[in-house]
């Protein structure tokens, strides 16, 4: 399956979904991670490969598991989001599964590069063993959590 193909710092990336074609999303949370940094990369050395809004997708129904993977959402650039298929909908089943952590919110480790928005849509979390989503943000930043649902969690 190839959707969509790019190139940061000398890598191509195919991102697209079996379950739904029409869109460039992401199958595991390791691809999602792993194009996040790169592209977090491409950012930071001033070569970006697109302009802000930063916008992933996850593919509809798709359940990802954050303990098999070893992987969970981390947002590294300011106006990131995250939707659920094309248009952010709880209706497209994206699940996240299990883990210690689902997902991360963190201020910018960088000097100069300040995180302003990250925005989640149409995401259900379940079954986190200990934080579903971990925040440890400045107060200069704002998450957002739109049509996102939360069961199971401990």
């Amino acid at each position: 399956l190839l959707l969509f193909q790019c190139t940061i710092l000398k890598r191509t990336y195919s991102i697209g979904c079996s379950s739904d074609p029409s869109i460039p999303g992401f199958e595991t949370l390791k691809e999602l991670f792993d194009f996040s940094v790169l592209e977090f990369q491409a950012v930071q050395s001033g070569q970006p490969i697109r302009e802000p809004p930063y916008i992933y997708f996850l593919c509809p129904d798709t359940i990802y598991k954050p303990d098999e993977e070893g992987y969970y959402i981390l947002p590294l650039l300011d106006e990131t989001y995250y939707f659920c298929g094309s248009d952010g909908s709880s209706k497209n089943n994206c699940i996240i599964d299990g883990g210690f952590t689902q997902a991360q919110i963190t201020p910018s480790h960088v000097e100069g590069y300040v995180k302003h928005i990250t925005g989640f849509f149409g995401i259900m979390f379940q079954g986190s063993n200990f934080v579903s989503i971990r925040a440890e943000s400045s107060n200069e930043e704002m998450t957002s959590f739109s049509d996102c649902h939360w069961t199971g969690n401990t």
